[in-house]
């Protein structure tokens, strides 16, 4: 009984998050009917649709624009200046971009120690891989961290994301992205720092990447 109560709290609280889910674990796949046929629970519901925000959502923080937000700082790859550019033009969706160099690990943060995550529902940014000397396995991971760099239960994977636009990662073109912050998982509050990462997937050849247009967005 325990078993199939945990399944079934697992899923209704993070049911948006299984469409994205290309780890080894079993929630969103078809192993998951099988551990759930073993304790006893029904079926997994078919996957609900995501629905993207639209103009009602008229609360918005722009975390980088054509410049960073006065109340979010932002750390660069390893501590290292040299591995990120700001106020990038020469690919930009418009104005500026953020330049950034990645390795396995590395990560662009942004972070707000008072950010309140309670007025927002949808983090978003565009995204642009340089399609030059690509690694030939890479992804690019989303997640929250909090004040000691401790992540969030969960994390986006765009490799084959409904969170990205194409439904892919299409280096050489810039792509929307549109997260809703729930799928990191319970307690926002706990976390200050958006991170956009590298996972150690693959070669440790470098890739760059441009960001612009950092925004959180709510109700």
């Amino acid at each position: 009984m325990g078993g199939r109560n945990f399944l079934l709290c697992f899923r209704r609280r993070f049911k948006l998050c299984v469409a994205w889910n290309i780890h080894n674990d079993f929630i969103g796949k078809p192993a998951e009917n099988v551990i759930r046929s073993f304790y006893g629970a029904p079926p997994m519901p078919t996957p609900t649709p995501v629905v993207f925000p639209d103009t009602s959502l008229t609360a918005t923080e722009t975390i980088y624009g054509d410049q960073l937000a006065s109340s979010w700082n932002n750390y660069p790859p390893q501590g290292d200046p040299a591995n990120y550019q700001f106020d990038q033009s020469d690919i930009a969706v418009s104005g500026m971009a953020i330049k950034v160099r990645l390795d396995n690990f590395w990560s662009l943060d942004f972070r707000n120690d008072q950010a309140d995550w309670s007025k927002y529902q949808w983090l978003e940014f565009d995204l642009y891989i340089t399609p030059e000397n690509l690694p030939k396995v890479y992804t690019i991971g989303v997640l929250l961290r909090d004040g000691s760099y401790y992540p969030s239960p969960f994390k986006v994977e765009l490799l084959q994301s409904q969170f990205i636009e194409g439904g892919k990662l299409m280096p050489g073109t810039w792509q929307h992205v549109q997260i809703p912050l729930d799928v990191f998982g319970p307690k926002l509050n706990y976390f200050d720092i958006i991170c956009i990462e590298r996972p150690g997937h693959g070669s440790n050849m470098p890739l760059t990447i441009y960001v612009d247009n950092v925004i959180l967005r709510g109700k």
